[in-house]
């Protein structure tokens, strides 16, 4: 079962304690929804004018990118992590994974999203955050079906079609 589940991209996770019983979360991506539609709840962000959807279920904290922030932005081992509290969580190029030009000097950037993969948290700069909004979540468009970074699409209240971005095809 944790194969099948972790082959299309889900996580299980299995905590027993003696005496009390044992549990099992699992978890599935949106692209793998037994219905062709399903409503859910995303984070709507914005990255060179583009707008994109993040599962809520993904988001673990939103920081404001500020002279703070980038204070705390440090290479370890030619990588660019984020020194969050007592941890260091790396930086993800989501501008590069979407095509655009890697950016990390852009004054427009605005806020730090920092992600949950798994039992793992990395960070994402964007332009903006547009706030948590319910969307209905469509497949993905068949030109955009090989990329591994997105799991569907939605149509905003605004009108606007925003892809939703697949977490696990980020990462990967």
């Amino acid at each position: 079962v944790r194969n099948n589940i972790e082959a299309v991209g889900g996580t299980i996770d299995v905590v027993t304690k003696v005496g009390s019983g044992t549990t099992f979360s699992a978890i599935l991506p949106l692209a793998k929804a037994l219905v062709s539609s399903s409503l859910t709840k995303a984070l709507v962000i914005e990255i060179e004018n583009e707008q994109f959807a993040i599962p809520e279920t993904a988001i673990s904290e939103i920081i404001q990118y500020d002279e703070k922030a980038i204070a705390n932005i440090v290479q370890v081992d030619g990588e660019r992590v984020y020194k969050l509290r007592d941890q260091l969580v790396a930086l993800l190029d989501l501008r590069g994974a979407l095509g655009m030009e890697p950016d990390f000097a852009n004054d427009k950037q605005s806020c730090l999203v920092i992600l949950q993969y798994r039992k793992h948290q990395f960070g994402a700069i964007v332009d903006q955050v547009h706030g948590i909004q319910e969307i209905i979540v469509r497949e993905t468009p068949k030109l955009l079906s090989n990329c591994g970074v997105f799991s569907g699409h939605t149509v905003l209240g605004t009108g606007r079609v925003s892809l939703i971005l697949d977490i696990h095809g980020l990462v990967n």
